[in-house]
């Protein structure tokens, strides 16, 4: 494979796919953390993250990896429910849109199967898309009936809408009657919405937008910030919330829940930043550097938001640019407690002991092996010199005494590379 063609499955697979992993991460953590802040009552901080994750989630909808844009997926519609109390129609419309993205993708065909056949024989430069014909038939048959899935699910959605008045209404006629009875307040909505009165305060409830307390047998109906409550007045618990905490099985467990999805969101966002430049300006050095560095790049959580290069067979951790020296052993520690890892406990801890350091690699044309050209090589040099990627590396040289079988490396240390000058030698 030749370095251009390495450069190409970057830009159109490699890269794009990272991308849409940070930007699912990105839209799941701040959905969730989101509503965590909604039950909180805490309802700009909510809105911020609610948006990031629409945002989020439009984006992994509007990228091709390969020609293939992301598979739709549900959203819940307590988010819509949130944005509803919130007052903010805009990002209604804005969760509707993915479902749009979704439609229009269903009907240009990009959401078909597709078989990846990378091809890396020295005369052949391009990468072939050949969807099996079962597959293609089984698409054409099942896409109308997805198409209407989506489209309801986005009229679901769209629903919300009705909602924001209802809920300014609500929360308006309180307001100037505070302790109105919920059967009262009934009686002031609009004829579809009756039935759903109690629905509607608890929500309200559960953002710390009004409280629920009985008179008697009778529900009755209080600003959040009213303080003149009845001394009499037994308060109403709901447990209704944004979060679905009251399923969860300790739902103290919840405050450490919302601060790592935060963390997720600082990291999907972090690299994000450094991906989609890379795929929007590709002839730039920047662009050039990170393509370069492309290959079998970690996930968004486990690489906290670096791009990093994991290689468990030979031991090797590389981040792009140089990080604090503390960053690739947290990278590794988290990578071990993943349960993705196979390496040994014993060479772990040597792999853990290894000194990290800043270095520089180049990319070198891969090595034509009888008919078949390999992936060029990442190699390190000693100093930065033009097109070098600066790297921060962790490798456990103690492991290399082994030949690892059936694993190529794809990345050259400045000793790996003596050793073999010395063997040719």
């Amino acid at each position: 494979m030749s370095i251009e063609h390495a450069r190409k499955m970057a830009l159109e697979y490699e890269l794009p796919g990272a991308l849409k992993g940070c930007l699912v991460e990105l839209s799941r953590n701040a959905l969730f953390a989101a509503m965590a802040a909604m039950d909180r009552g805490e309802t700009d901080a909510a809105m911020n993250l609610l948006e990031t994750g629409f945002k989020a989630r439009l984006e992994d909808q509007s990228t091709l990896c390969g020609g293939s844009a992301s598979n739709w997926s549900w959203m819940h519609p307590v988010h819509c429910t949130a944005a509803a109390i919130a007052g903010r129609s805009d990002l209604i419309r804005l969760a509707a849109a993915t479902e749009t993205k979704a439609l229009e993708q269903v009907a240009e065909g990009l959401d078909q199967p597709a078989v990846i056949l990378e091809l890396d024989h020295p005369g052949i430069t391009g990468v072939g898309l050949t969807p099996p014909a079962e597959l293609i038939r089984q698409y054409q048959e099942s896409a109308p009936s997805w198409a209407d899935r989506i489209a309801e699910h986005r009229d679901r959605l769209l629903e919300a809408l009705k909602l924001v008045d209802v809920y300014r209404d609500i929360r308006s006629i309180v307001a100037a009657e505070p302790g109105i009875r919920q059967t009262d307040l009934a009686g002031r909505l609009p004829e579809p919405f009756i039935k759903r009165t109690s629905t509607l305060v608890n929500q309200l409830e559960a953002a710390k937008m009004v409280v629920t307390g009985k008179d008697g047998s009778r529900v009755t109906v209080w600003p959040a910030d009213y303080h003149d409550l009845p001394a009499t007045l037994r308060v109403v618990s709901r447990p209704w919330t944004f979060t679905g905490s009251e399923d969860f099985d300790d739902p103290d467990e919840l405050p450490a829940l919302e601060g790592q999805a935060l963390r997720v969101v600082g990291w999907a966002r972090n690299l994000a930043s450094v991906i989609r430049p890379a795929i929007e300006h590709p002839e730039s050095p920047e662009s050039i550097m990170v393509q370069d560095f492309a290959g079998y790049l970690m996930g968004t959580s486990q690489a906290e938001g670096h791009l990093c290069r994991m290689d468990d067979e030979w031991r090797e951790l590389a981040i792009l640019g140089h990080v604090p020296l503390e960053v690739p052993v947290s990278i590794l520690s988290r990578h071990r407690d993943s349960g993705f890892s196979s390496v040994k406990a014993r060479s772990m801890k040597r792999w853990l002991a290894a000194e990290p350091r800043h270095t520089y690699l180049v990319i070198v044309p891969g090595k034509i092996i009888g008919e078949w050209a390999l992936r060029p090589t990442l190699t390190e040099v000693l100093d930065p010199c033009p097109g070098a990627i600066p790297v921060t590396v962790l490798e456990n040289a103690a492991d290399h005494t082994e030949k690892v079988k059936g694993m190529r490396k794809e990345m050259l240390w400045l000793w790996e590379a003596e050793k073999l000058a010395a063997s040719v030698e």
